[in-house]
């Protein structure tokens, strides 16, 4: 099955799509390639700037069901998927381009971890944060640290451990979301809005405040994602 990942070069920026709206854009097996090797490539290519967002009404579903239950039929599969996974999302976190994700709807599982790998987070009003992995049996810590940090110790648990779901209003009151839009048809304009302005932005001033903001933010843990999973 091909990726249904789509993507366009403009310039400095690398413009980045999900685009299975008939799966909600969860990411198989084929997306995860896909989108490894657009970040291995933006990193050696003269990539600015990186936006990631969806298409239909919902920004990420999290990982495809079929490839998890096909990771979990092999003995060490779903820590390898796990970890995998986990190093393309940090891949995105740790990049020297600025990463914007634009949710235009819902963000679940590994899409809240998209979403916070972010250095800006548009969202619309009606979209939300959820990892339902905790009642699947699968606990999931990579951003915990962080989560902890913004949301109070009480909250993360909540939403890590209960399974609640974090409105875009209470995300970005915890410094989780950016900027919020009515309607998701807004979203195209807002984010083409606040790349014109990154972009006014001499190149070397963005570069070295990038450096500073990751020398400073806790940066999610793919290795204790995995570790918590093979427990």
């Amino acid at each position: 099955m091909a990726s249904a990942i789509r993507f366009v070069r403009d310039g400095a920026w690398l413009q980045i799509r999900l685009a299975n709206a008939a799966r909600r854009n969860a990411l198989g097996p084929e997306d995860w390639i896909e989108l490894a090797e657009l970040l291995q490539n933006a990193a050696s290519s003269g990539v600015e700037i990186i936006s990631l967002t969806g298409e239909g009404p919902v920004f990420c579903a999290g990982v495809d069901r079929s490839m998890l239950a096909a990771a979990q039929k092999e003995v060490g599969g779903l820590v390898s998927q796990v970890r995998h996974v986990g190093m393309i999302v940090q891949t995105l976190e740790t990049s020297p381009a600025i990463v914007i994700a634009a949710l235009n709807g819902p963000a679940v599982g590994i899409g809240v971890h998209l979403a916070l790998a972010a250095d800006f987070t548009l969202a619309c009003r009606d979209a939300f944060l959820w990892l339902p992995e905790a009642a699947m049996g699968i606990p999931d810590v990579q951003h915990h640290r962080m989560l902890a940090e913004r949301l109070g110790k009480h909250r993360a648990l909540e939403f890590a451990l209960l399974g609640r779901r974090l409105a875009a209003e209470e995300a970005q009151a915890a410094g989780l979301i950016g900027t919020l839009v009515d309607t998701p048809d807004l979203i195209e304009g807002e984010l083409a809005g606040l790349v014109a302005r990154i972009q006014a932005v001499p190149v070397s001033v963005r570069s070295a405040i990038k450096r500073a903001a990751l020398a400073q933010v806790s940066i999610g843990d793919p290795d204790a994602q995995a570790e918590a999973v093979s427990q």
